[in-house]
């Protein structure tokens, strides 16, 4: 039996397996790993937390090294009980190998999940690993291989469609089980918008399916289907329930901005890269329309040839062929976004508020290609089976080894030491937790010019229109990729054109478009020609910025001495105007280096530095806490301009902040050969200095930084969060005498502030990540302040006895304590957190009983009959 199913599927089996190795041989037989974006900023430290965690036996309910704190059950990234990793885990895998076995196993587990699927559907085995290749490595895939969260969602799906198809032809009680296993793996899994278009991609199989469907097998599927969602909502409850009640406290608690509901629209003009992937250029040098992975939809050439012959068999595959053409009109009608009426009008009325990043909608794009690919091909192979075969086999090939080639080079991979070796800081950073008994709290920057020196002198150009254009010399430095100018937009409406040319009024080396929506949304102007410029110190570039319109937008400049920069008033100028029109002033222009962006390891950048057990003052990413998020971008620069409109950088303006806010250490990189140090001038002391190549990472210490949890005598009361973040950055603010106070109503009686510190201690006796013990000596009432970030899950007990939750300066934890010697305990409670244990408990037990029972009751029913 075994040979005969060998030899029946040998060929395709085994086109699969080379088609999978050759793609990872790097990973596989060379040394070398993915260690990108998000990869490495989230899911890398995310493992690392989780690993520790499943160690200890407990649940990553909330972890103090990311951000202030934050809940990590809740937060909706990449689950905790994602079944591979858990395995995986069991092993001692260090966290980046782990996640390089999961891209292996996932990415398998795609290919042979397809094809069983399309194979139960009857296809031939040659048109059903064609349609396994193009779904596993299409660009949705392998464009967002570096986001963990996608792929433990997408590689399960195949397995749902058979669970789904097994289901239909034979509804029984364990296969009900099974088909909720399976579903409640995917939200259990992945991201939360990725895990719910993969649980509608198997309702539109199973509805397609259900055309055909005897009516006599309905009365038995519709209760056994709502029994399965039942079982599959418990057994994924600790995916759904927590992330549902933390998004209260996230940005995502209302509707979202409009201009980000539009957010990576995926153009008409993108069309081309179905084919040609590269053609907007690579991941290191990209210059099309927001973001090079996000618009990732290549098939390659091959299935889309293939995919209208489905059409002449629509009718004997008549459910797959529904489902395929269905899923494409979703994605041609949603995933252009902005450029789609359909998708607008979505928008423009309010039936969509939540759901952003149109261009994830080519994910059913790719599935629909697949599908009706595979179809082709079968409908070919079945017209002369013997005659066919060997062309369907050259068609597989080709189609393989076209999506290897586009995908080889999607997702740069680095060699597995240099991943592997950790930042030179972490030491240090360890060394310090070992002592404090607390992780240092880390503000990390590619660059911390505390001085201001240049800052100071920006302005803003006037508005780009028909009589105001722009034209800055510049020389390029080698190795340059892409150019980053910092802009403004007074609104969302308008454009500008950009020009790279050799010489003033030349034909342009390089032309691209900005609009005003896309600077609002990162702060700047990036410009990535598509192949690199050539670099001449001996000839200046001229980078050009106009527009036919009024485009709202408005670069920054920087006065100098000597001519430089072109403001030109007048359409068409002549020579002579365009003499007149140079200026003793210069474009800020920064160039871009393709090694900047490997900083983030060393520097500890984003979420990384929870790999040196040291929380961040920075960073937290999608569905972060909404106060922490508003806190460290008003106060601390967070992904903005650091400079306030006097040219004082936010660490500097902001200094008693970071001291209250318990900032222990900081750390930029600074050229090798630079001997000043804005830094140490400014009163951080240097600790640790390492080299890196023709560069230094410098780690400072902060000698006036607040301990962790600390005493105060008074309070204000002030519940709107922008009031006090604005209160907080005065000159006059100082944090040893009064916190701002918000809860469910005012504390009662609060006096005006005495402005005097207050005699006492704060000792903290116990700090683990959902419950912090303080030991507090007062001669006087006071307030506890401890400086983590405070949710609704946070009770406070004084004395064993419950307080009134309170949080101070809008993120942190208090409580008001009497005169004497008292404990102050915050622990950290999430009703839906035991709801879903109880629920998964229960789910587990009801899926392994309609498992089982069915099949002891007729071994039981045999036994009576013989």
């Amino acid at each position: 039996m075994r040979n005969s199913i060998w030899k029946q599927h040998w060929l395709p089996l085994t086109l699969l397996l080379l088609t999978w190795a050759i793609f990872f041989s790097r990973t596989l037989f060379l040394g070398q790993v993915y260690f990108l974006d998000d990869l490495k900023i989230i899911f890398y430290p995310l493992e690392h937390v989780y690993g520790e965690f499943q160690r200890a036996g407990e649940l990553p309910e909330w972890s103090p090294l990311f951000g202030f704190g934050h809940p990590l059950l809740a937060w909706g990234q990449l689950g905790f009980f994602t079944p591979v990793h858990v395995v995986l885990r069991f092993f001692g895998l260090h966290p980046l190998l782990l996640l390089q076995a999961s891209i292996l196993i996932y990415f398998l587990l795609g290919l042979i999940g397809m094809y069983w699927f399309l194979r139960r559907r009857q296809l031939a085995s040659l048109a059903a690993a064609l349609g396994a290749v193009v779904y596993v490595f299409c660009g949705f895939n392998i464009g967002h291989l570096n986001h963990v969260n996608f792929y433990v969602a997408t590689m399960v799906v195949p397995w749902l469609l058979v669970a789904i198809d097994r289901f239909l032809v034979s509804p029984s009680l364990p296969r009900a089980s099974v088909l909720a296993i399976v579903a409640a793996i995917i939200p259990l899994s992945g991201q939360p918008q990725i895990a719910l278009y993969s649980l509608f991609i198997g309702a539109l199989y199973g509805l397609a399916r259900l055309l055909t469907t005897h009516y006599s097998l309905l009365t038995k599927i519709v209760p056994l289907t709502l029994l399965a969602g039942i079982l599959a909502f418990s057994l994924a409850s600790f995916a759904i329930l927590p992330l549902a009640e933390f998004l209260p406290a996230t940005e995502r608690s209302g509707d979202l901005p409009q201009n980000e509901l539009y957010e990576f629209s995926y153009p008409p003009a993108h069309f081309i890269t179905l084919i040609r992937p590269y053609y907007f250029g690579n991941h290191e040098h990209y210059w099309g329309a927001k973001n090079f992975q996000e618009l990732a939809a290549y098939v390659g050439l091959v299935p889309l040839l293939l995919a209208p012959f489905a059409l002449l068999v629509w009718k004997k595959f008549k459910p797959e062929t529904i489902f395929a053409l269905c899923l494409l009109a979703l994605a041609l009608a949603l995933a252009p976004g902005i450029h789609s009426p359909i998708y607008r009008f979505l928008i423009e009325q309010r039936m969509n508020t939540s759901f952003a990043i149109p261009g994830r909608f080519v994910y059913f794009f790719d599935v629909g290609v697949a599908i009706l690919a595979a179809l082709g091909l079968n409908h070919l192979i079945k017209l002369q089976p013997g005659k066919h075969r060997l062309a369907a086999t050259v068609l597989l090939i080709l189609s393989a080894g076209n999506l290897v080639y586009f995908g080889w080079n999607y997702n740069p991979l680095i060699p597995a030491e240099q991943a592997l070796a950790a930042s030179p800081l972490t030491e240090a950073l360890r060394q310090y937790r070992d002592e404090q008994g607390l992780p240092p709290r880390l503000y990390a920057a590619e660059s911390l010019p505390l001085d201001g020196t240049q800052s100071a002198t920006l302005k803003l150009t006037d508005i780009v229109s028909p009589l105001f254009s722009i034209h800055q010399p510049f020389t390029l430095h080698q190795g340059v990729m892409c150019l980053r100018l910092p802009a403004r937009a007074v609104s969302d409406t308008g454009e500008a054109t950009i020009t790279v040319s050799e010489q003033l009024g030349s034909p342009p080396v390089f032309t691209t478009n900005i609009t005003a929506q896309e600077i609002n949304q990162r702060r700047q102007v990036k410009i990535c020609p598509p192949s690199p410029l050539t670099a001449d110190e001996s000839r200046p570039l001229f980078l050009s910025v106009s527009s036919e319109k009024a485009s709202n937008i408005r670069l920054f400049y920087q006065s100098t001495t000597e001519l430089s920069v072109y403001f030109v008033r007048v359409s068409n100028p002549t020579e002579s105007e365009l003499t007149r029109s140079q200026k003793t002033a210069r474009l800020v222009i920064d160039q871009e280096l393709p090694d900047q962006n490997e900083h983030d390891a060393d520097l500890l950048l984003r979420h990384i530095q929870a790999t040196a057990a040291a929380s961040s003052a920075r960073w937290i990413g999608a569905l972060g806490i909404a106060n922490f998020r508003a806190f460290i971008e008003d106060l601390f620069a967070n992904d903005r301009d650091p400079f306030n409109g006097e040219g004082i950088h936010a660490l500097v303006h902001n200094r008693p902040l970071v001291n209250m806010s318990g900032i222990t250490h900081l750390t930029q990189i600074v050229p090798a050969k630079d001997e000043t140090d804005a830094v140490t001038r400014s009163g951080y002391p240097l600790s640790t200095e390492k080299a890196r190549g023709d560069n230094k990472i410098r780690l400072y210490t902060n000698p006036d930084a607040f301990p962790r949890a600390f005493l105060v005598p008074d309070a204000i009361f002030e519940p709107d969060p922008a009031i006090v973040r604005h209160r907080l950055s005065a000159a006059d603010y100082e944090g040893r005498h009064y916190i701002y106070v918000d809860g469910p109503s005012p504390p009662a009686d609060l006096p005006e502030p005495r402005g005097q510190s207050t005699n006492g201690t704060a000792h903290i006796t116990r700090y683990t990540s959902t419950r912090v013990d303080i030991e507090v000596a007062a001669s006087e009432d006071a307030w506890l302040v401890l400086t983590d970030n405070y949710t609704r899950e946070w009770q406070t007990f004084v004395d064993e006895q419950p307080q009134r939750p309170l949080f101070a300066n809008t993120i942190w934890r208090t409580a008001k304590v009497p005169a004497g010697n008292h404990t102050v305990s915050f622990q950290y409670h999430s009703p839906a957190v035991e709801l879903s244990k109880k629920l998964t408990v229960g789910g587990l037990i009801a899926a392994l009983a309609l498992l089982i029972i069915p099949s002891l009751w007729r071994l039981v029913r045999h036994d009576n009959h013989r």
